[in-house]
């Protein structure tokens, strides 16, 4: 789980003005988490990976958010519908 700022793209306005922000894959949260940690000093994340019905996201397009990390808006009100996997490790970007 990833917030951040959205930079929305031509033809992707954002529909919501608050909410969390998903990315598509675990290498970009930690990605995301690792600009966030070295440029403002804030303490380490924790990465999760929601369950996100389709419901959820009918009629969204990602956004490019903090350097172009793909990433979902997800409103504040669709928030308590999502289940949480707590990561216990932060996936390495270009690492398979």
């Amino acid at each position: 789980m990833t917030e951040g700022t959205p930079d929305p793209e031509p033809g992707h306005p954002l529909q919501w003005a608050e909410g969390k922000y998903f990315t598509t894959a675990g290498e970009s949260a930690s990605l995301y988490v690792r600009q966030v940690v070295n440029s403002f000093g804030d303490r380490p994340y924790t990465v999760a990976q929601p369950n996100i019905p389709n419901s959820v996201l009918k009629g969204m397009s990602p956004v490019n958010v903090d350097s172009g990390i793909p990433a979902y808006v997800i409103p504040n009100e669709s928030l308590p519908n999502l289940t949480p996997n707590i990561m216990n490790y932060s996936p390495i970007p270009g690492v398979q």
